[in-house]
């Protein structure tokens, strides 16, 4: 039997990010737009501290992913490579979790708006490479 090896990328097709403290009531466009940064919401969505004093720099990113043409596919290996994302550095870890896709909307999504997570995909992935993630 012939091992054939196929690859499929997905872009999201909804994203945004959230930030704590005193943006938590304000959705990416308008903190992007507060801090002057003018990014036509084509630039990528920034990582930074969420540790235990991050307050006003504390962030989270969201995004959607409509896997509905993939279903029909066997995978060995699902792999997350977060080219859309800048961090501090490439060593950069951050924690994938599943959320409800019908609790938020990138427009909208406020840090105080943002929907629960529902189980952990991905722990300690690395923001600057390619990381297996559990799609079951």
């Amino acid at each position: 039997m012939e091992n054939k090896q196929q690859e499929i990328r997905i872009a999201p097709s909804t994203y945004g990010y959230v930030r704590g403290g005193k943006w938590a009531d304000k959705n990416w466009r308008e903190i992007n737009a507060a801090i002057g940064i003018d990014t036509n919401n084509a630039e990528p969505l920034g990582l930074k501290n969420n540790g235990k004093n991050a307050g006003d720099n504390t962030r989270e990113i969201l995004l959607e992913f409509d896997l509905t043409n993939i279903k029909s596919f066997a995978f060995k290996n699902v792999f997350w490579y977060p080219s859309w994302s800048s961090s501090p550095d490439e060593d950069y870890g951050v924690d994938v979790y599943q959320l409800d896709p019908d609790d938020w909307d990138g427009d909208t999504v406020t840090y105080n708006s943002k929907p629960a997570n529902i189980k952990k995909i991905a722990g300690n992935a690395k923001a600057g490479g390619m990381n297996v993630v559990n799609l079951t």
